[in-house]
């Protein structure tokens, strides 16, 4: 039979010998920013806020900061390190908007120009919904999709006119996977052990 995620979600939570954690309180994440490109614009700071609020959602709260750490995080600090960078040749990565580290937990890359060649006329949706999808894979700490909503293996052209008009949401396995994830990184649940490996959020084709 095949498991569906939410059931593999409880069973990891009843193998850690827990219950998953409720982040309603609210979980502090930072984020710092490492912005290489070349020239600046608003669209980051836009980005930025939209995705402080769909961190909301889910009961995280996101601090952005705008340079990089003075002393590199640990694994399991509620801390995260964004790149953003353009140029990226065509073969480093074809087709990825952006991947994560999951398994080392800390660092992100998004590919600006890529996610702008997205939605070329208002792209703050659409970086914001990356920058999301690419850290919400590093606090789960797994390689995992969902079929629908933010955490979707692809953006295309209706999902970008979709996020226009309001935001992708988190599907309720996401929502459990942060959790798990979270309580993981601060020491709540047992160990997990996964296979290492890096993935990233798909261009549209």
């Amino acid at each position: 039979m095949k498991l569906t995620a939410m059931t593999l979600v409880m069973a990891a939570a009843a193998g850690a010998h827990m219950k998953v954690p409720q982040t309603s309180d609210g979980h502090m994440l930072t984020a710092y920013l490492v912005d290489r490109r070349s020239s600046h614009d608003s669209q980051l700071g836009n980005a930025e806020q939209m995705a402080v609020e769909m961190f909301a959602t889910v009961g995280v709260k996101l601090q952005w900061r705008h340079h990089a750490p003075a002393v590199g995080p640990a694994p399991a600090d509620m801390a995260v390190v964004v790149e953003l960078i353009e140029g990226a040749p065509a073969d480093q990565k074809p087709g990825v908007l952006a991947y994560a580290r999951e398994y080392e937990g800390i660092h992100l890359t998004i590919f600006y120009d890529r996610v702008k060649a997205l939605d070329p006329v208002w792209p703050t949706a659409v970086l914001a919904h990356v920058m999301v999808h690419e850290i919400t894979h590093l606090l789960q700490g797994v390689c995992r999709h969902s079929e629908t909503g933010v955490m979707k293996p692809k953006f295309n052209r209706a999902d970008v006119v979709a996020m226009r008009r309001a935001t992708l949401g988190f599907a309720e396995e996401d929502r459990l996977f942060i959790d798990l994830g979270i309580a993981r990184r601060t020491g709540v649940a047992g160990e997990m052990v996964a296979p290492s490996a890096e993935q990233g959020l798909s261009a549209a084709h």
